[in-house]
């Protein structure tokens, strides 16, 4: 684990991470965010009431900015890796300012067991596999509008959009997933009307949107 001191409109917080890419990625820009430019562009958009979800937490770089520098009344964080999850916890704890609820648990298409995979090198790739550990289905809840979703899974976004296909279907989110195949894939799980916009990152991730 390593301490970055990251800078962003005039603030410096000093944040943990774990992943040797994630790193050096950072350092590379100035200790600005992990992915700023998407974080830039998730800031910017049009303010509609409702939470973030960071499904794929890891360490908490996007929870912590969505919580500091987004208008999200509440940032739910999604993370299965016991260790990791730590580690998110502390950060929230140091830096976010709105409410932050935190799950130690996969999201996926159902609710159940899975094994999850234990990267000491790099702990940011490690992956849901068949097996132990635990899972569960986004609730549709008429307590909250979910207004964004941050997925991240390595591999496991199709069965995450599927489990979230209630919530998406009602509440029409702004979607930012990382997909390693085609895009068009994840598009076809989606309800009618949802669009690509553009894609960011190194590891590819594309923004869906069904509004504007």
């Amino acid at each position: 684990m390593e301490v970055l001191e990251i800078k962003h409109n005039g603030q410096v917080l000093p944040l943990r991470y774990t992943g040797p890419n994630c790193i050096k990625e950072i350092k590379k820009t100035g200790n600005k965010f992990f992915e700023i430019g998407m974080l830039d562009a998730i800031s910017k958009l049009p303010y509609r009431r409702g939470i973030a979800m960071d499904i794929g937490a890891n360490t908490g770089n996007h929870t912590v900015f969505f919580s500091r520098f987004c208008n999200f009344d509440e940032v739910w964080s999604y993370e299965p890796s016991k260790d990791t999850f730590e580690v998110l916890k502390a950060n929230v704890a140091d830096h976010c300012k709105r409410t932050v609820r935190l799950f130690n648990c996969a999201v996926g298409d159902k609710k159940g067991k899975v094994n999850f995979s234990d990267n000491k090198e790099n702990p940011s790739e490690n992956k849901v596999l068949p097996g132990r550990g635990k899972t569960t289905v986004l609730p549709i809840t008429t307590v909250v509008t979910v207004r964004l979703m941050k997925i991240d899974v390595e591999g496991y976004e199709a069965k995450v959009l599927k489990g979230a296909r209630g919530v998406i279907d009602r509440d029409k989110p702004e979607l930012f997933v990382e997909c390693h195949g085609d895009p068009e894939e994840l598009l076809k799980l989606l309800p009618d009307g949802y669009r690509i916009v553009k894609r960011y990152n190194n590891a590819p991730t594309y923004h869906f949107t069904a509004n504007g």
